[in-house]
């Protein structure tokens, strides 16, 4: 495999690639082309790193570095023109998409990238109510009530079969009276909480509710603690149990940067 170091220096300039081995950056190359985009040019949905030049995107200005990558996994369109004549790197949406699913380490990456952007702009997901949980049990969930409830929820919209039964393989029923803490400040954010019952203090969550998940995919530590304002019962998914399911179901890693990124735009 030849490498055009230019590229690879681009690529590298983005925080998601910034420590990819040569092996990925090389793999990230070839589906990348060179085009020159003449001043006044609209840019059309996809992946860019600008070599040369200036692009005015929607909010700002952008130079030297990327950009459409959050609009590209939304799926929404780009608000961009070149003010100057434009050298780019250019890469299609499906041979992007096809890269990240091939790609574990690149998956990876752009999640915990995706996730730190957000991290920034506020501390979880956006809390989407989940469709009503089913009956819960009194006794421990089993395998099969993990997969009924994990289906139930709104933050793993379209999520294949086969993912949400390795998150329900890897989930940990656990159990906080009111009063005690989920975790506290500093602490390694090495899970996430899906809420069956109880509240969360004192982000106010609520059953059907995801808690710690994005400090959790940026690799973050906790921020505040989190306190079981009345008793809590949840799913536990630790994050490197996540991360071996989105290994195996890269298809669950695409859900989650198209949820990023709408929560990015949002």
């Amino acid at each position: 495999m030849t490498f055009d170091a230019r590229h690879l220096l681009a690529l590298r300039a983005w925080p998601a690639f910034a420590d990819l081995g040569l092996a990925e950056l090389g793999a990230l190359d070839q589906i990348f082309d060179e085009e020159l985009l003449v001043r006044g040019t609209v840019l059309k949905p996809a992946l860019y790193f600008v070599l040369e030049g200036r692009v005015a995107v929607c909010g700002g200005t952008a130079g030297h570095g990327q950009l459409g990558a959050v609009e590209l996994f939304a799926g929404t369109p780009l608000d961009a023109v070149a003010e100057t004549d434009v050298l780019t790197l250019v890469a299609e949406r499906e041979a992007v998409l096809d890269l990240l699913e091939d790609s574990f380490p690149i998956l990876h990456r752009t999640i915990r990238s995706l996730a730190r952007q957000l991290l920034a702009k506020r501390p979880d997901l956006p809390r989407v109510p989940a469709r009503p949980l089913p009956p819960l049990p009194p006794r421990r969930l089993d395998l099969a009530d993990r997969l009924e409830v994990l289906s139930s929820y709104a933050w793993l919209p379209g999520s294949r079969l086969e993912a949400l039964f390795e998150l329900g393989r890897v989930a940990e029923e656990v159990a906080r009276p009111a009063g005690a803490p989920l975790w506290r400040r500093g602490d390694d954010s090495d899970a996430i909480w899906f809420l069956l019952d109880g509240t969360v203090e004192p982000c106010g969550a609520v059953a059907g509710h995801v808690v710690g998940a994005i400090e959790a995919l940026a690799e973050r530590p906790r921020a505040d603690d989190a306190v079981a304002g009345a008793d809590v019962r949840a799913l536990r998914l630790p994050q490197s149990g996540v991360l071996d399911v989105i290994e195996d179901e890269p298809d669950l890693g695409l859900d989650l940067l198209r949820n990023l990124a709408v929560a990015l735009l949002g």
